[in-house]
């Protein structure tokens, strides 16, 4: 936890710096395309782009992180010059990968010399995200740059699970099947596909109904028009939530880099 402290206060030192070193921007402060200075305006912003996740704690050997993707609406007011508040709504999807190859375990004292069970799964994890935004912003003209700081929570609505599972059972070891399983398993190869929704992770253990951290990006807009602005703002993500809500095992989110794209358009 002391690591995330020292990043938040890094990076709190860092835009402090870069306010004191822009406020001088606002003394002459005047209407450009795009901006407005001594004025308070309301933007809109249609926000969407992918986000590369990774999870920690849950069998490090065997995941790994894959491309998720996150879309949604942000309202901010921008109360004084160069700073903005908001929150918002994001469909927020962070993926990853499960790879296992195992020995087959017959029994207390029986492990399978050719036997195995091997399982490849992809997950896509689906949360409700609602952001608490806070954007400092940089400068005059058709460009203009952005920091920005959110707090978020989110709310876990599903799960989707692709892939497959391959119990082997070789067949001279197929004498050593319990004969409860003999009518499901075969000898050879016994492939089972899956690709469905669940709240499950490997059909035991539940996900969490919650995440919650912060996120921070820095990006830069372009205005087309007085009302209209495209922005583009790449960040990063740090989780202190949950993946799995079972307390014995310590899984999070991390490494969560986003790219951001998005319209803005100004309401007043």
């Amino acid at each position: 936890m002391k690591k995330y402290f020292k990043l938040i206060f890094t990076l709190l030192i860092i835009c402090t710096t870069n306010i004191l070193f822009s406020q001088q921007l606002g003394d002459n402060a005047k209407n450009v395309k795009g901006v407005k200075k001594n004025n308070k305006s309301l933007y809109l912003t249609l926000i969407g782009g992918p986000q590369f996740t990774d999870v920690t704690g849950m069998g490090n050997n065997y995941s790994s992180g894959r491309t998720g993707f996150m879309a949604g609406l942000t309202i901010d007011y921008a109360a004084i010059d160069n700073f903005a508040f908001g929150s918002g709504i994001i469909f927020d999807r962070r993926s990853f990968n499960f790879n296992l190859q195992t020995p087959i375990q017959f029994n207390d004292t029986l492990t399978g010399r050719n036997s195995f069970a091997k399982y490849d799964f992809n997950y896509g994890v689906d949360y409700l995200t609602i952001p608490v935004n806070v954007t400092y912003n940089v400068g005059e003209g058709d460009f203009n740059f952005f920091i920005q700081g959110t707090f978020y929570y989110s709310f876990f609505l599903t799960a989707h699970k692709k892939g497959n599972s391959n119990i082997y059972i070789a067949p001279d070891e197929y004498q050593y099947i319990d004969p409860n399983d003999q009518n499901n398993l075969e000898p050879g190869n016994n492939i089972k596909n899956y690709n469905e929704r669940t709240d499950l992770y490997l059909d035991s253990e539940k996900f969490n109904n919650f995440d919650y951290g912060v996120w921070f990006s820095l990006g830069i807009k372009y205005s087309i028009t007085n009302n209209v602005t495209l922005l583009i703002a790449p960040g990063f993500t740090t989780s202190f939530g949950k993946i799995l809500s079972n307390n014995s095992t310590n899984t999070s989110w991390m490494k969560n880099i986003k790219l951001q794209t998005g319209i803005t358009y100004t309401l007043k």
